[in-house]
């Protein structure tokens, strides 16, 4: 955990707006929009394991974060 964080806080809104270096795809997307894409379908698992304890009748069952990616989309930071 400690490398991925130190990793993930010294991205700068220039690194974000690039594509990913090690990404061979024909339209490769940009490293701000694959990071928040992969935190969105890590909460989506989330998600699913959260209706599965529903279903199951756990108690307390966290809230999902809902439709994040419609109302806060990846934004260059402003000075």
């Amino acid at each position: 955990m400690d490398a991925a964080d130190r990793y993930l806080d010294g991205l700068t809104s220039a690194d974000l707006e690039t594509p990913p270096a090690f990404d061979t795809r024909a339209v490769v997307p940009l490293l701000g929009t694959q990071t928040m894409l992969t935190t969105y379908h890590y909460w989506s698992h989330i998600g699913e394991s959260s209706a599965i304890r529903q279903i199951l009748g756990h108690a307390d069952v966290p809230q999902f974060v809902g439709p994040i990616e419609r109302q806060a989309p990846y934004r260059r930071e402003t000075d």
